[in-house]
């Protein structure tokens, strides 16, 4: 007879049932707070996550670019952003185009 991988062998049912009667625990600090949005939950006060689409050709170079220096992506992004934010007067946009 072949043997069924997840079968339990005879005299040790006691182990699959002790497995099953243990309450789950879940420590708070792994509880998710709903009222956060998830593009902020975990994250440092000013930080958020975002999606981006861009050129793969770009995103290589980013990529290889963190490795060698050993920093991260999100850290090449916020140099990148740094110079090309330098000298520049950015206007807010007006609260009724943000939504």
């Amino acid at each position: 007879m072949k043997k069924r991988l997840g079968t339990v062998p005879r005299g040790l049912e006691w182990i699959s049932q002790e497995i099953e009667e243990q309450e789950v625990v879940v420590p708070a600090s792994k509880l998710t707070d709903l009222s956060i949005p998830a593009a902020k939950r975990g994250l440092q006060q000013d930080l958020i996550r975002a999606t981006f689409i861009m050129r793969q050709d770009y995103l290589e170079k980013i990529k290889a670019f963190a490795y060698w220096e050993r920093i991260q992506i999100k850290e090449v992004v916020e140099e990148m952003c740094n110079q090309f934010f330098e000298g520049k007067k950015v206007r807010s946009i007006p609260q009724k185009h943000k939504e």
